[in-house]
């Protein structure tokens, strides 16, 4: 009779083991008392214009049980600049004015498409443009004491109209 109460008990036991095995472990966790904790630390997960972070925090990583709890770092929101308009030119592409946050890649910008080169294919056309190109010199001028603008004019001609139909005006009046 004693030997078949041991094979009774080792039967419970092997029974008992394996239904321990089946079980969440955290049924017994919460249960239990870790008295060696090791340390895991939580990383901190900064806070972005949209987004909230956390603190740095730890838990132990054998029971779980939070040793420093992360907090909430709520969220930065944008922190915005604006931007002027600029025209479109002929090869340039302008914008509309806008706001554009200087953390992130949140943005307003809407582009304004270039100006098509006008053609200069004969005299009527030239002098139709002759104006403009006068004005962009005076610009330039303003912007960059110490240049003549009917000499800027007069070498934009000279060089041909075609040699600078892709470029920039600063381009051209910047070399002598």
């Amino acid at each position: 009779m004693v030997k078949n109460f041991k094979g009774r008990c080792v039967s419970l036991l092997l029974a008992l083991a394996m239904l321990l095995s089946v079980l969440p472990t955290q049924v017994f966790a919460e249960n239990t008392s870790c008295t060696n904790h090791t340390v895991v630390i939580d990383e901190k997960v900064p806070a972005l214009c949209e987004d909230t972070g956390l603190t740095e925090g730890s838990h132990c990583g054998l029971c779980g049980e939070v040793i420093i709890a992360q907090q909430v770092i709520p969220a930065l929101g944008h922190n915005i600049v604006q931007v002027d308009a600029k025209l479109p030119f002929y090869g340039s592409v302008g914008w509309e004015a806008y706001e554009k946050c200087t953390r992130c890649s949140y943005s307003t910008y809407v582009e304004i498409p270039a100006l098509d080169v006008p053609p200069v294919e004969d005299y009527e056309t030239f002098l139709m443009y002759l104006s403009l190109l006068e004005e962009l010199a005076h610009m330039y001028v303003l912007e960059n004491p110490g240049k003549d603008p009917a000499a800027l004019v007069i070498k934009y001609i000279r060089t041909g109209v075609d040699r600078y139909n892709s470029g920039s005006w600063g381009i051209m009046a910047g070399y002598e």
